[in-house]
């Protein structure tokens, strides 16, 4: 085994680094100053009822400083690769709880797991175009679950004035310190029609592929001003 592999399989460093990214994020969270819009409605939603938060995969580093901002508790999918372990421990530092995607079994047993919860008026957030892209192009996952279950769809996006973009499939935003930023929490307003058609998934899809992008680019374009 190489020494990147063992690394990569290493409980005892992917702890270290997840806990040293959390931090990170912490620290660019406190040291700047958010422009955050919807939050309220967002908590207001899971407070009443099943709620699905989904985001496309560039906006992932940030969002769980959010989400325990808005002090809500969310199940995420942890995806069980090393870098869906690394994600999933700071996801859990920041009070989240991972449900892990099998690579065995079609994802069966936690796609089970995810409708028991939301059944139960739990609420979740995951990326629409994760783990692995491609980047913008919608899985399946969130518009089956919401269909599934009667859930609410939130979108979310952020950016800072001061980042970088990671040379990464879906060209992460890796927040700086010390500047300012926006956060945005929307609603889709959107119905499903749980015996909806091939014809009306595709647009179901189209729509949110839309509205995910929208809340993206609003959220860059506010904290570029």
């Amino acid at each position: 085994m190489n020494l990147r592999k063992k690394i990569e399989n290493s409980a005892i460093i992917n702890a270290a680094v997840s806990g040293a990214l959390t931090l990170y994020l912490r620290f660019c969270f406190a040291t700047t100053r958010w422009d955050i819009r919807g939050g309220e409605g967002f908590r207001q939603s899971v407070t009443e009822g099943p709620t699905i938060l989904v985001m496309w995969h560039c906006a992932i580093l940030m969002a769980p400083a959010h989400v325990a901002n808005q002090k809500v508790k969310l199940v995420t999918l942890r995806d069980p690769s090393p870098a869906g372990n690394l994600s999933a421990g700071v996801q859990s530092r920041f009070g989240l709880s991972p449900i892990s995607m099998s690579a065995k079994d079609t994802n069966l047993t936690a796609s089970r797991k995810v409708l028991r919860h939301l059944r139960a008026r739990g609420s979740m957030g995951l990326t629409a175009d994760g783990p692995t892209g491609p980047a913008r192009q919608l899985k399946p996952a969130p518009l089956d679950w919401a269909r599934r279950s009667g859930a609410k769809v939130y979108t979310f996006g952020f950016s800072t004035k001061r980042h970088r973009i990671l040379g990464t499939w879906d060209k992460m935003v890796l927040p700086l310190p010390f500047t300012s930023g926006a956060a945005l929490f929307l609603e889709w307003d959107h119905a499903l029609a749980k015996d909806a058609d091939d014809t009306q998934r595709a647009a179901d899809s189209a729509a949110l592929e839309t509205a995910l992008t929208s809340v993206q680019d609003t959220a860059v374009q506010i904290a570029s001003t």
